[in-house]
């Protein structure tokens, strides 16, 4: 988007996307945003724009959700400790904004026998920042009081009790919220999975305020450090905060508790009470849950989200309703890390060996790193890695694969592989096998098929990519101009980094 962020633009923006996708309304079963008026606005937001289209379409309604990640972290925003926040960043801002003062404090702490070489930056726009910069901070609160007043800057706080357990009480919390931060990330994680870990830390708190107000500091081990070292603690204060905290998550989540029985639905459809389930469910709840058959598959299944497609198969034609249910339930899944990788790899890209970043190389790119986001990793990977195998089984693994991930055979450009004589022999054999006995699906490029070699030897040898005039020719051909020069300017920086690595050993 060039222009104004607007909500007709986005809107307009992902109507574009949803139609050259070929994507139908029906299949629009939820959305997450942050809490930004264009998102959420209540007649001319986001979300109301595409309820309205969905409305229009005759569909169901679509989940609106927010960002758990963005409300998880604006809760920590209610952790009112100015007066420690304020001091850690002068102090770290003190010691590293000159070279030579840096570099006196690295060496402070290499005459200390610190078990840390350096403090860190504190970056606000960060989520895990916080914790870990306090973290460092107080385990070097003493080097950092030395040598503060080594080079004539005192900071009376760091002597002072009453700061000192406000610090270390910063410091357990945030680490606990960037535990729940963590957890909330990464790939194949759904919806009811990311609830259940917010469920589970608001139940935390509750424990917390109760071992607080018994002044019980198992769970907060830098407060009972000081606590142990003589540091009078004070619990009704830090009491007020968890529960501030509580209150914070009760209010941010609320919408997620709307859909809590789905939710539960979907993590053990055969524990759930049948009286709390909606109507439309309670019929197929019950026939689920008296089927012995189907309960021993479920558990087979639970928690392995690659599987639980084989459940739902199964599950379709006797449970219509529930089958939906666990199909749109499903499709909620976590794509943080898809962002934050989407990010990484344009930050990689966007280097200083570049002349110019258009949209066109964007889309390059994207289609690039986009390849391997939502294929399932292959059947055959785990045996392939144990040991080295003929030509003859890659062979079969790789048409296992292709119809496992039901890849076309014509969007099939190349095959990239190393040039062992198995990898040779097992491409050579797809590419002389008759076409009747290959899947005619997924593997009619076999028998014009192109494969690029990439060879990497020790430090001092050299390394080539074989074939690449060729492929990018066929590539141009098939895909366009652009995106073969992406492939090869990736193909380009993949011979740089493992030249890079064998250098660095």
């Amino acid at each position: 988007m060039h222009g104004q962020t607007t909500a007709q633009e986005i809107f307009c923006q992902l109507c574009d996307a949803i139609k050259n996708a070929g994507l139908p309304w029906k299949r629009f079963v939820g959305i997450t945003t942050d809490g930004a008026p264009s998102m959420t606005g209540r007649k001319n937001g986001l979300v109301a724009l595409v309820k309205k289209k969905l409305e229009e379409e005759g569909v169901e309604e679509a989940i609106a959700l927010h960002c758990i990640i963005h409300q998880q972290a604006l809760c920590s925003k209610c952790l009112k400790f100015d007066n420690v926040m304020s001091v850690v960043v002068k102090c770290i801002n003190q010691i590293k904004s000159r070279g030579l003062k840096h570099r006196r404090f690295r060496a402070f702490l290499e005459e200390m026998e610190s078990e840390y070489g350096d403090v860190l930056y504190f970056t606000e726009v960060r989520w895990l920042s916080r914790g870990m910069v306090l973290k460092r901070f107080f385990e070097l609160r003493a080097e950092v009081k030395a040598f503060m007043e080594k080079d004539g800057v005192a900071v009376p706080v760091l002597s002072d009790p009453k700061w000192l357990m406000d610090l270390a009480f910063l410091v357990d919390i945030t680490h606990e919220l960037n535990v729940l931060n963590k957890k909330l990330q990464g790939q194949g994680q759904l919806v009811s999975a990311a609830y259940d870990n917010v469920r589970a830390f608001s139940t935390k708190l509750v424990l917390w305020k109760a071992q607080l107000s018994q002044t019980n500091l198992c769970h907060f081990p830098a407060c009972k450090a000081l606590a142990d070292a003589g540091t009078p603690f004070s619990g009704e204060k830090y009491v007020d905060v968890i529960l501030k905290l509580q209150e914070e998550f009760d209010h941010r989540f609320a919408d997620f508790k709307t859909h809590r029985a789905t939710f539960q639905i979907f993590a053990d459809p055969f524990s759930f009470d049948v009286q709390d389930a909606p109507p439309v469910l309670q019929m197929e709840l019950i026939d689920l849950q008296c089927n012995s058959e189907l309960k021993a598959k479920f558990r087979e299944v639970s928690g392995k989200v690659d599987k639980l497609g084989q459940f739902l198969r199964e599950l379709t034609p006797s449970f219509p309703e529930l089958s939906r249910m666990f199909k749109r339930t499903m499709c909620l899944f976590g794509s943080t890390y898809l962002c934050e990788k989407l990010f990484s790899t344009l930050n990689f890209n966007k280097s200083k060996y570049r002349s110019r970043l258009t949209d066109d190389h964007l889309q390059a790119i994207l289609i690039l790193i986009g390849l391997n986001c939502f294929l399932p990793p292959p059947k055959c990977g785990s045996a392939m890695r144990e040991e080295a195998l003929p030509g003859e089984c890659i062979a079969r693994c790789i048409d296992e694969t292709m119809v496992a991930w039901d890849i076309v055979g014509d969007k099939v450009l190349l095959v990239v592989t190393d040039n062992g004589s198995n990898i040779v022999k097992a491409v050579r054999l797809l590419s002389e096998r008759p076409r009747q006995e290959i899947e005619p699906s997924a593997h009619s490029f076999y028998l014009e098929m192109d494969w690029m070699t990439y060879r990497g030897k020790r430090k001092n040898q050299s390394q080539s990519l074989t074939r690449r005039t060729g492929i990018s020719a066929k590539v141009e051909t098939l895909m366009g101009d652009q995106f073969a020069q992406e492939l090869s300017y990736m193909s380009w920086h993949v011979w740089h980094m493992d030249q890079h690595m064998s250098e660095e050993g």
